[in-house]
């Protein structure tokens, strides 16, 4: 049949110009698909995610306050007033992270925040002592040593307290009042690390809290106290404490020259004299 014979000898044609090839055409390799080399369906690979802008803020105002310059309080400000307030609590607790741990970082950021209390510019001043607050609130909770679902220990909680003294002592409500409230739990906490056998850095933390603010700090207590006999008995008790921590024999030479200058300062009523500092000064 003619239209048999025709189809075969082309069927045999097209199996040989594969074989062989076609003179002046690039055969693809057989290896790769022509189909994945077209540029039209090459993809790009994904864009890196967005940095959460609150975050973003957050980590720039602490890279200001470690920057240690003239301008690293109005940078801060400046990043503040770009905050919704919505985003408030979000921002504090992006900066928390970076504070616990850094006492000099910690005490910046409250200066810092002093600093903004008194400018006209900052419209969300309330937003940030309501988020503060509540954060302080909660964190107690959270990093609190022992409790319940509490991954947390004296140390770690140790930077919580730096940031509640600075806090207790420094910051001021929008009238300028103290926030003398806060100063019972500030005693709770400093408390619950007074006790022998921690390590030196929890000991540094109330070393520094109390030979700074602690007049002051025993001013707020009686302030907000309703039986000022029972705020001395505590306070008594603390120091108790910080004489049980001299005498332990774990205790670290520097941290128990620390702690009796902490005793002796009170002793002093936190005038202690020239030669005094000089020797504590000398000594550690």
């Amino acid at each position: 049949n003619y239209f048999i014979q025709t189809n075969l000898r082309m069927a045999a044609a097209v199996g040989r110009g594969r074989s062989r090839g076609i003179r002046g055409t690039r055969q693809p390799s057989p290896a790769v698909s022509p189909a994945i080399n077209s540029p039209a369906l090459q993809t790009a690979p994904p864009p890196p995610l967005p940095i959460n802008t609150t975050t973003k803020l957050a980590h720039d105002c602490m890279d200001a306050l470690r920057g240690g310059t003239d301008e690293a309080n109005q940078k801060c400000i400046s990043y503040i007033n770009s905050l919704p307030g919505s985003d408030v609590p979000a921002w504090l607790e992006a900066c928390a992270v970076n504070l616990y741990g850094d006492r000099k970082l910690t005490q910046d950021f409250v200066q810092m925040l002093c600093v903004m209390q008194n400018d006209q510019t900052v419209t969300i001043k309330m937003e940030i002592l309501r988020a503060l607050l509540s954060l302080l609130q909660s964190d107690k909770d959270r990093l609190w040593p022992g409790a319940p679902g509490s991954s947390a220990d004296e140390n770690i909680f140790s930077g919580f307290v730096t940031l509640l003294a600075e806090v207790v002592i420094n910051l001021r409500k929008t009238g300028g009042t103290p926030i003398t409230p806060l100063a019972p739990p500030l005693l709770e906490c400093i408390s619950q690390i007074s006790k022998p056998k921690l390590p030196d850095t929890v000991y540094e933390v109330i070393y520094h809290a109390l030979i700074r603010y602690g007049g002051d700090f025993e001013q707020h207590l009686q302030a907000v106290a309703k039986d000022t006999t029972d705020v001395k008995a505590k306070v008594e008790r603390l120091y108790d404490s910080f004489r049980g921590i001299v005498i332990d024999d774990a205790t670290s030479d520097i941290s128990r020259l620390r702690m009796l200058e902490v005793i002796e300062r009170r002793a002093y009523g936190y005038s202690m004299p020239e030669s005094c500092l000089q020797y504590y000064q000398s000594a550690g």
